[in-house]
């Protein structure tokens, strides 16, 4: 298990930046696979993969590089983790995430800004 960052947009779970097939939807207990190809996030180029912490600590103060509202901390399982080698931050790339609904519905009243 891992915990992830995630933007929730009118009633719609999303990643914070790049998605999957064009969309930053993300499905519940669905298992959804990082295209593989090359990205760049401002800086160094590295291969995709999802954007996980391996803490809900890490986590959060990872959250502290953002300025945008309406970010919250998930639990989420993982698969093939490797660590982002440029990042300042623990920051690994998983190939494959699922979260699940019942992560999702513990979001009741904790807001991570």
């Amino acid at each position: 298990r891992c915990f992830r960052l995630i933007a929730i947009e009118n009633g719609k779970i999303k990643t914070l930046f790049h998605g999957v097939k064009g969309s930053r939807i993300i499905p519940q207990d669905t298992w959804l696979t990082a295209e593989k190809k090359v990205v760049s996030d401002g800086g160094k180029k590295y291969v995709s993969g999802f954007h996980v912490l391996k803490t809900r600590a890490e986590c959060s103060k990872y959250l502290n590089k953002f300025k945008r509202q309406n970010i919250w901390v998930v639990p989420i399982m993982a698969q093939n983790l490797r660590p982002k080698q440029h990042s300042l931050s623990p920051v690994f790339l998983a190939k494959r995430i699922k979260l699940s609904k019942k992560a999702i519905d513990s979001l009741t009243s904790v807001v991570y800004y």
